[in-house]
């Protein structure tokens, strides 16, 4: 992903567009599944689809809102997935729940 858009911006593309990524190439049902079911046992562990955030249905993009999402074809970037952190923290933490300040972004730090 980082090759593609270096070269997308050396030669003056459109960053973004040209480096996205088929749906249907980086996302495995059957593993997300497995991952699920490995976390069942551990009431601690949540699992939290971040698709919807990265993909429509045929393609997951490469930048979004000026931000590199990928920084390989399956793993996020640190600034994307911060960027998430207000949309998804219910999901990870469950209502009413927060996280210790230590490990909260700053902005949300009170």
């Amino acid at each position: 992903m980082p090759t593609c858009l270096s070269k997308a911006a050396w030669q003056d593309d459109a960053i973004g567009g040209a480096c996205d990524l088929q749906r249907a190439d980086v996302l495995d049902a059957e593993v997300f599944q497995a991952e699920k079911r490995a976390a069942e046992p551990f009431a601690s562990v949540r699992v939290v689809d971040l698709t919807p955030h990265c993909c429509d249905d045929a393609t997951c993009a490469a930048t979004i809102d000026g931000r590199i999402v990928y920084r390989d074809t399956n793993h996020l970037t640190k600034s994307y997935v911060l960027s998430l952190y207000e949309r998804v923290k219910t999901e990870i933490l469950g209502p009413g729940l927060r996280m210790p300040s230590s490990t909260r972004p700053a902005s949300d730090r009170r």
